[in-house]
């Protein structure tokens, strides 16, 4: 690998094509090799434990499932650069790094910021993951291009020196000041301890021996055997012939005995659905998931709250984490002397990656619904950015109706609905004898209702019943009380100026009349209704509210 310095726009770190086999990984992973290979580490020499990393990561399926998947879940996040202050420079800043980023390697071939981030994400396995900043003139975000963990070494300090052509030993601190990123996953004082390679190195050795031995076991108890038993005679005159008979059968075994040899074929006790190899893999498969992805749900296990909601939640906790330690990367290797070079005197730009999960929008509706019962109105502009639609508010309409007596119903349409209620139920009232018939009453009555005064007639048929009348439904000696008070034949001629409110009120509660008079028994109806003295003092204070 050559390292060479230029002022332009290209690469100061060039890979060759001899650093294929100079980088060439052993081809099986034993536990004694794994041991050496970790005790070298451990002393800083990290090349071997980095080849390692980057072989598991293209021979092992479920490692490379599982990593992709944890790496393409920060890749499809959009992200965005916010002020790392409230002065107008600090935004300025803001808006001139997030242009850096999206234009980086967009034009001249280089690695783009989407690349970057991608390559990063190896940190998580590997013991840290390196990527050359490529700068142009003026300070400006060429782009950038990712190099290999194993072109570093740990041996003489804690930060990855490259090891190069003209740097044997590895590149001086100076000589790459702002121009190097390194991401290492949940940082450590120790660099070469850092990822998960150890624990998936183990697991990945362990897979291997169960899945060789269940090929061998496929191999012998998956495929017929093809047995031939022949007299002395033919064994000594046609075993050739018969060998290659059998022999064309193809992949399947077999062989050619005579009559006197006994041959026994034994089967293994775990061929069934308990196989043992079976068994192992599922193991090391769920463990190398676990250890990647947090959860089992992409293989089938997620179902009910405790697995599929539970496990998705430890996902989310994995994926936030991922992009906090990607930002702190970019923000301290790119975002901070890009700033200080063209913003001096600006904070430092907070690169976001959104990954929080989407709000539920059901219970934010039921929350806005609850407050505003409650008498809390929301901001139309906020809730037009939390739905995602524009919204505007409006007062509610009032549904119209037909009033009392047929008239349409104004803008007091809703109290005279309450006032038809109101009357309604004391019509019942009244018939079923739950409550008594007052003066006061009908006076209230005909002034809530919009009728003339109690003419002089109707006075004098208060008068004659003492102040109480019973209800209309009754026949009794009221009647003719009334009639003797009153020149009930005179009055039949010429009605009273005043009207009758029995009248009115039979004119406009006719039906319930109707329905009361089926009623056999009115203590039912009495029961059901409750105490008549209970309503009766309900509506007189009522009355009495009313008149005050």
């Amino acid at each position: 690998m050559k390292y060479q310095k230029n002022g332009r726009a290209e690469r100061w770190v060039i890979p060759e094509p001899s650093d294929r086999w100079r980088s060439a990984a052993a081809g099986s992973y034993t536990p004694e090799r794994l041991t050496r290979i970790f005790a070298s580490a451990n002393a800083g020499d990290t090349e071997q434990l980095c080849l390692c990393a980057r072989e598991i990561l293209e021979r092992n399926w479920d490692i490379a499932g599982a990593f992709e998947q944890r790496s393409a879940a920060l890749q499809g996040c959009k992200w965005v650069v916010n002020p790392g202050g409230e002065s107008e420079l600090d935004r300025q800043a803001a808006d001139g790094f997030r242009k850096a980023l999206e234009s980086a390697g967009v034009f001249n071939g280089l690695d783009t910021f989407y690349d970057l981030t991608a390559h990063l994400e190896q940190a998580v396995i590997m013991p840290f993951a390196a990527a050359e900043i490529i700068w142009s003139e003026g300070g400006n975000l060429a782009g950038f291009s990712a190099l290999e963990a194993h072109n570093f070494t740990l041996r003489d300090s804690f930060i990855p020196r490259l090891v190069c052509d003209a740097f044997p030993e590895g590149m001086p601190e100076d000589e790459s000041r702002h121009r190097f990123i390194f991401h290492q996953f949940r940082k450590k004082s120790d660099p070469a301890r850092s990822g998960l390679i150890r624990v998936l190195a183990w697991l990945h050795c362990f897979q291997n021996w169960p899945l060789k031995d269940l090929f061998s076991f496929i191999e012998r108890f998956g495929m017929p055997f093809v047995i031939a038993k022949v007299d002395q005679n033919s064994w000594e005159n046609e075993r050739q012939i018969l060998h290659s008979l059998i022999r064309n059968f193809g992949p399947s075994g077999g062989g050619v005995f005579t009559k006197a040899t006994e041959l026994q074929l034994l089967n293994a006790s775990n061929t069934g659905s308990d196989n043992v190899y079976f068994k192992a893999l599922e193991f090391t498969h769920n463990a190398i998931y676990t250890l990647l992805v947090g959860q089992l749900a992409s293989s089938g296990d997620s179902s009910g709250m405790s697995n599929g909601t539970a496990q998705s939640q430890v996902r989310q906790d994995i994926l936030e984490a991922d992009a906090r330690s990607v930002e702190y990367a970019v923000r301290s290797a790119i975002a901070a002397p890009w700033t200080a070079f063209h913003f001096k005197g600006a904070a430092v730009p907070v690169l976001h990656f959104q990954v929080e999960p989407p709000e539920d929008q059901t219970l934010l509706a039921t929350v806005v619904n609850t407050l505003s019962q409650a008498g809390f109105k929301a901001d139309p502009a906020e809730l037009s950015d939390r739905f995602g639609m524009k919204l505007r508010y409006e007062a509610p309409q009032v549904p119209q109706a037909m009033g009392n007596f047929g008239a349409d119903v104004d803008s007091d349409a809703a109290h005279n609905l309450n006032l038809k209620q109101k009357y309604d139920a004391m019509g019942v009232a009244i018939r079923a004898g739950l409550l008594t018939a007052t003066p006061e009453i009908e006076a209230q009555t005909r002034a809530e209702l919009g009728l003339p005064e109690m003419s002089v007639e109707v006075q004098k048929s208060w008068e004659a019943t003492g102040g109480i009348r019973q209800p209309i439904t009754l026949k009794n000696a009221e009647s003719e009380a009334v009639s003797d008070a009153l020149d009930v034949e005179a009055m039949a001629a010429e009605p009273p100026p005043g009207g009758n409110l029995h009248d009115a009120l039979e004119e406009w509660l006719g039906p319930l009349v109707d329905e009361l008079s089926d009623l056999s028994d009115l203590s039912d109806l009495s029961d059901k209704l409750g105490s008549s003295a209970k309503l009766e003092k309900l509506l007189a204070d009522d009355m009495k509210r009313a008149i005050k």
